[in-house]
């Protein structure tokens, strides 16, 4: 693969920040756009969303308070674990996004006309959406382009589990610690090794 630099960088990302930064990087250079927006499942990660474009995270800071009650492209399109890639144009074509409120609200006022997203899932549940965001004048996105995408999208999702798993244990470690701190009396917690986690 071309990209073997920027393949290792997403693989090593340990917060959300690192992965969307990793993930920008290398779906940057494999795929023509405006912007890339990372979305995220609330709980799994520290952050809910990133903009690759600094000027744009205001527009999807809006969409991610509640303006996706507007997302046009995730009423149309297929939602399901079995959907890992898809190109928006083929479920919501350009003139019915236009009159859309999310267009007029959130999606038009960046300049973005077209999209495709890539979607990581655990099983059943919803970890995260990546979107590619191009102009009018960029064109929509080709078979072969969803076909880059779709051979990014396995590097992605395991990214984004790997991620989660590190922000869930994070969590859980603080939460049982904050646990054996409260506790009345003494109190250790050790592993099967009968190493030290916790104690108070």
């Amino acid at each position: 693969m071309k990209h073997d630099f920027d393949l290792i960088h997403l693989h090593e990302a340990k917060t959300a920040r690192q992965l969307a930064q990793a993930s920008f990087n290398l779906f940057g250079k494999s795929i023509t756009n405006l912007a890339f927006f990372l979305t995220l499942r609330p709980g799994e990660f520290e952050l809910p969303s990133f903009s690759s474009d600094p000027a744009m995270q205001k527009y999807f800071d809006i969409y991610i308070s509640g303006g996706h009650k507007y997302d046009i492209w995730m009423r149309r399109g297929p939602i399901s674990p079995n959907v890992r890639a898809i190109r928006h144009s083929d479920h919501t074509p350009l003139h019915i996004l236009k009159r859309s409120l999310f267009f007029k609200k959130i999606i038009g006022v960046t300049g973005c006309s077209y999209g495709a997203s890539v979607m990581a899932w655990r099983e059943n549940t919803w970890l995260a959406t990546l979107t590619v965001f191009r102009t009018f004048e960029q064109g929509d996105f080709t078979d072969e382009d969803m076909a880059r995408l779709r051979e990014l999208q396995g590097h992605f999702e395991s990214a984004v589990k790997r991620v989660a798993e590190l922000h869930e244990s994070k969590q859980g470690n603080h939460s049982l610690e904050v646990f054996i701190w409260g506790l009345p009396t003494a109190a250790i917690v050790l592993s099967w090794d009968l190493e030290v986690l916790h104690f108070n």
